[in-house]
């Protein structure tokens, strides 16, 4: 009897050990549904890329793009327009980095005195609650709205894209920076806090020095993703590379759609130096390395000096290339046509048979947000496992240089934007969500390998030596080192990208690719703005349940991230 109870004793100690473990098994079951779920609403059919009509239309319209027009004329016009973009992209994201970082202080609640167990006034909390809904109003509305709205005021231009660039990546770039500031120690900012210094010094002596290195990554990262996000403002002719690129698409150049995305490819390149140099130089600042090598030391601190130096001059000659259209914003014409655009917003249509075909379109935008990232993860993860596993080996020149491949197609995946790929792949996978789900997956395995390898880079390597030096085999010893290490960061990734996909799927109607983009669109070449209004909402209360599933998962699941 008493061994009897001896085994009930050890199976329910086994059993209670876990007590999130049913917790667990029920949302993964919960996440399988919604995946099969999603690949139904996405009408995820990958046998039609594989039938003979498509395999024929996809070689006939590839075929078409080699060699990349290079001629002179064509390479200056290409030129004047990166020139434009990589301008716009990068005032864009500097104002939005200088609003953006204040209004993150606001709403965090890292640097609250409610952090700390004290009360916080009536006032204090609808004024913090009243500026979330407002950053979440402002990084749901697409773009293109924003930037139509500012072309009422400025006309055509850069200064429109510039604007409806500006306003969402503050919505977007101060959330972010909040939940990067909480994803930091707490007991360091709350001991400050405790004794009496101000929330000014809490964060500037604690929460800053520590959050920096990521706050400056993924603000560099938000650079990059702008540059993506340009190609859709040549829809409302803000110009540089989104504009020719439309331009190029509608007359079936394929060589020049070639020779543009190649651009795309090298300036996602240069911010991939760009942000692994800074990061290394904050790395070794903050580590204070004394083993390096004085000439190695020498020669990493003279590229850390250029880097700094290249980007101050990106920006200051960004700012100057820019034509603000000063003049067009104090005419008293501008003012009438942009009250015009905004009243013509109100009331919002609320005729049943549009919101049946917004409710159709916003499934068909979350089953496609949704499968792409759930497949991307998927990918992404194992072939940055693999690649992680293939650096901590010696390996021979025929690997070295088949990592150096997979490294590149990496940086093709994310450098052509997700609007581009649906463009691309309507040839080969018709009109229709399937095609949105496949341009989310693809710049989505791009972007996610290349994150989830820096983190399972960054962990510290101690388990994984012990692991290996006691016999554990290579491929095997990560997975219970490494990965678990970085399971909480992983996840984070994976819930900014899935929310970043939402924002992006609500676009991929305007080239056929479903969803209420397409409505969206539809409505906006008619100036039928009411029924805009109504997709708005849409949007909006599709990317306010995001928010909330996800600060709900990463808050917790991954609570120190």
């Amino acid at each position: 009897m008493s061994l009897n109870s001896g085994i009930d004793s050890r199976l329910r100690s086994m059993l209670l050990s876990d007590p999130e473990r049913s917790t667990r098994a029920l949302l993964g079951v919960g996440l399988i549904l919604l995946f099969a779920a999603s690949l139904v609403g996405s009408e995820f059919h990958p046998a039609t890329l594989l039938n003979s009509q498509s395999l024929q239309s996809g070689a006939d319209f590839f075929a078409t793009f080699w060699p990349p027009r290079t001629d002179t004329e064509f390479l200056q016009r290409l030129m004047r327009a990166t020139i434009v973009t990589v301008s716009i992209a990068t005032v864009a994201t500097v104002l939005a980095i200088v609003l953006a970082a204040p209004l993150a202080v606001m709403v965090t609640s890292r640097l609250s005195i409610s952090s700390r167990g004290r009360s916080m006034s009536p006032v204090s909390r609808i004024c913090r609650g009243t500026l979330r809904g407002l950053l979440l109003f402002m990084r749901s509305v697409p773009e293109l709205i924003w930037a139509l709205l500012f072309v009422g005021i400025t006309g055509l231009g850069a200064t429109a894209g510039i604007m409806g660039l500006l306003i969402t990546n503050v919505g977007i770039l101060a959330k972010n920076y909040a939940e990067i500031m909480e994803s930091g120690e707490a007991s360091i900012t709350g001991n400050l806090l405790d004794n009496g210094s101000s929330r000014t010094q809490t964060l500037f002596y604690a929460t800053v020095p520590e959050c920096l290195p990521e706050l400056l990554s993924y603000s560099i990262y938000r650079w990059e993703c702008t540059l993506r996000t340009s190609v859709v403002l040549g829809f409302v002719g803000a110009g540089g590379l989104g504009q020719e690129l439309l331009i190029s698409i509608r007359q079936l150049s394929s060589p020049e759609v070639l020779s543009i995305i190649l651009v795309f490819v090298v300036l996602v390149y240069l911010a991939d130096t760009l942000s692994g140099s800074l990061r290394r130089y904050l790395h070794r600042h903050n580590r204070q390395e004394s083993h390096i090598s004085l000439l190695s030391g020498k020669r990493s601190l003279l590229l850390q000096r250029i880097s700094m130096a290249a980007l101050v001059l990106l920006v200051l000659s960004s700012f100057h290339a820019v034509d603000w259209q000063v003049g067009q914003w104090l005419k008293p014409s501008s003012f009438a046509r942009t009250k015009e655009f905004v009243f013509g917003f109100l009331p919002p249509d609320t005729s049943l048979g549009l919101w049946q075909r917004l409710a159709t379109g916003a499934l068909e935008t979350l089953s496609m947000a949704f499968a792409g990232t759930a497949l991307a993860c998927i990918v992404a993860l194992l072939i940055s496992y693999a690649l992680f596993v293939a650096d901590q080996r010696k390996q021979a020149v025929g690997r070295s240089l088949l990592i150096v491949f997979i490294r590149g197609v990496q940086i093709v995946l994310r450098s052509i934007p997700e609007l581009v790929w649906a463009m691309l792949l309507i040839i080969v996978a018709g009109i229709g969500p399937f095609t949105g789900t496949l341009a989310l997956f693809l710049a989505s395995v791009g972007v996610l390998s290349r994150l989830y390898s820096e983190c399972l880079e960054n962990q510290d390597a101690a388990a994984l030596e012990n692991l290996l030096a006691n016999g554990s085999r290579p491929i095997i010893a990560p997975l219970w080192s490494t990965l678990i290490q970085a399971r909480s960061q992983l996840l984070s990734y994976s819930l900014y990208r899935w929310e970043h996909n939402l924002r992006a799927a609500t676009l991929m109607g305007i080239v056929g690719a479903g969803g209420v983009g397409q409505e969206l669109y539809l409505r906006l070449s008619v100036f039928q703005f009411d029924k805009v209004a109504a997709c708005i909402l849409v949007i909006v209360l599709m990317v306010a349940l995001a928010d909330s599933i996800s600060h709900f998962l990463r808050h917790r699941y991954a609570p120190t991230v």
